[in-house]
């Protein structure tokens, strides 16, 4: 059996079974239909002959949810109590599950049947699911249940007699009087008085338990809180890597401590270009932190260019350094690493993800990111390659 879940839209995917055989000496449970990505609903559909409902053959219909390593059944049935319709080519079609509210990472739909009966063919499950969806309702008789009436009573409303005035006693706080001059209307006058200064109005402190957020060092992560953060970006020109086996300095990205912005890098694009070598050379394309620069490294340095121009930055990239910059031991790992043979050509972006951090730079320290060329054999021509970064500051 296998399954292709297709997206449908921006919040829903689709898998569809192929048309399943299950003889009578298959009985495992098997894995039908399934689709990955964040979700809160789901419908499952069985369409085939009639023969997948009879009691004799005791189809089971499962569907999991699935988070992280976790994978939890959330409904079972047997495919004989399921409401199902019976087209006139002996052709059923059931409505299996409808599960709302169930937030997930991935959904299965598996089936197994029991050892009775005879060989089924031609079943074919089907799975929608979408990030969110309404509670299904069919207004009329039979199918879904319809809508209930309710019939409130007995609200009794209770008023004070005359009116109520609310005061508080000193001058800078806020004064209210409240009166109700009708049994139907109640009017509210406050007046508030201008803001005070910054100092006396009232803190909000926000903690993640140990530590205040919402500081530079400890920010405060609040879906797209980054949407309004200054933001640049700086490309190199094409660099070769050389062609001894070295390790060369394609471009490296510096924040200098003079610096009291906080950069978190959202994405490194390297684009590379073959070389020609005798026989199969490795050649790596590797991203460290970078503790120092050389005074004099060669090489160009570039201004960052601001997607809005009305910001400004002090980091600069540095493309084709001759002279290295502080790397770290051998016993560190790289960020990342991109091993490819020397005649290779295309595109590699790294991208922070959803969750967690990104790459960072501290505020007031002297730290950068470096993407370098690591040749592990002699070429005849040298590769080229060009590197991409894009980063906010907060």
């Amino acid at each position: 059996m296998r399954y292709q879940p297709v997206p449908s839209s921006h919040d829903a995917a689709s898998a569809e079974s192929d048309l399943l055989s299950l003889p009578t000496t298959d009985t495992g449970e098997a894995v039908v239909a399934a689709v990955a990505g964040e979700f809160g609903a789901c419908d499952v559909w069985f369409a085939g002959p009639e023969n997948w409902l009879a009691a004799s053959h005791a189809v089971v219909v499962r569907l999991y949810a699935r988070q992280g390593s976790a994978r939890v059944m959330i409904g079972q049935v047997n495919l004989l109590d399921v409401l199902h319709t019976e087209d006139p080519d002996r052709v059923s079609s059931a409505w299996v599950f409808s599960a709302r509210g169930v937030e997930a990472q991935g959904l299965e739909v598996s089936c197994q049947r029991g050892s009775g009966g005879v060989n089924l063919t031609d079943g074919r499950f089907f799975l929608r699911a979408k990030t969110s969806a309404a509670e299904p309702a069919i207004l009329g008789a039979g199918g879904l249940p319809g809508l209930k009436a309710v019939t409130v009573s007995n609200i009794v409303q209770v008023q004070p007699a005359g009116a109520v005035t609310v005061t508080q006693s000193q001058a800078s706080a806020l004064s209210a009087t409240v009166v109700q001059g009708s049994a139907a209307a109640l009017q509210t006058t406050a007046a508030q008085g201008g803001a005070g200064a910054a100092a006396a109005r009232w803190p909000v402190y926000l903690s993640d338990g140990s530590a205040a957020q919402g500081t530079t060092g400890n920010p405060l992560y609040i879906g797209r809180i980054r949407d309004g953060a200054a933001t640049f970006a700086a490309a190199s020109g094409l660099v070769g890597t050389g062609t001894t086996v070295t390790t060369k300095s394609l471009a490296y990205l510096w924040h200098p401590s003079s610096s009291t912005k906080r950069v978190e890098i959202r994405r490194i694009r390297v684009s590379y270009f073959p070389g020609v070598a005798t026989g199969t050379v490795a050649v790596l394309f590797r991203a460290v932190r970078i503790t120092a620069v050389s005074g004099s490294p060669g090489g160009t340095t570039l201004t960052a260019s601001a997607l809005d121009l009305s910001d400004s930055t002090s980091l600069t990239l540095m493309t084709g350094a001759t002279a290295a910059p502080t790397r770290p031991a051998a016993s560190q790992a790289d960020v990342f690493a991109l091993a490819l043979t020397a005649t290779s050509s295309g595109v590699f972006e790294w991208r922070a993800a959803d969750w967690g951090k990104p790459i960072v730079m501290r505020a007031s320290s002297a730290e950068g990111l470096e993407v370098l060329a690591d040749v592990k054999g002699a070429l005849t021509t040298q590769m080229q390659a060009a590197v991409n970064f894009e980063w906010v500051e907060i």
